[in-house]
């Protein structure tokens, strides 16, 4: 089955041996589902051109979906829930989670994460995500 492994697994992979192995497993079943804002937001922490290319010549080696005008509307929807449910809750949030967890709704894709934004978007929009880990043990 395939999923969208957010930006939190790929830099906790690096250093946490049980995200390691789970994204391993993952990639070894071609179960590993990228876009855009996940791409960028790895990237970002690239120290050198040379480190750029690399990691993006093996981000690009997984199934990428694109980001549609749509998802930027229904994050944006969801955003207004967040704001909604008491003052200043869309802040709880990052833009780019809302963003990420869109695309993976629209993909009908589970989000595979390390991060409680997801849990927070999940409560309004009833998507399905999981810890790769157990909260609290990477």
């Amino acid at each position: 089955m395939n999923e969208l492994f957010d930006t939190s697994v790929l830099v906790l992979a690096a250093r946490r041996p049980a995200v390691a192995r789970a994204l391993a497993d993952a990639l070894s079943t071609d179960a590993v589902t990228l876009c855009e804002p996940i791409l960028l937001e790895y990237l970002n922490g690239a120290r050198s051109a040379a480190e750029y290319d690399r990691f993006e010549t093996a981000l690009r080696a997984a199934r990428l979906v694109r980001t549609t005008p749509d998802d930027w509307e229904r994050a944006l929807e969801v955003h207004r829930s967040l704001a909604r449910t008491g003052p200043g809750h869309q802040r709880s949030v990052r833009i780019p989670d809302l963003l990420i967890a869109a695309v993976a709704e629209r993909h009908a894709l589970p989000v595979v994460h390390y991060d409680q934004d997801y849990d927070r978007i999940a409560a309004i929009t009833g998507q399905a995500a999981r810890w790769v880990v157990p909260r609290g043990t990477a």
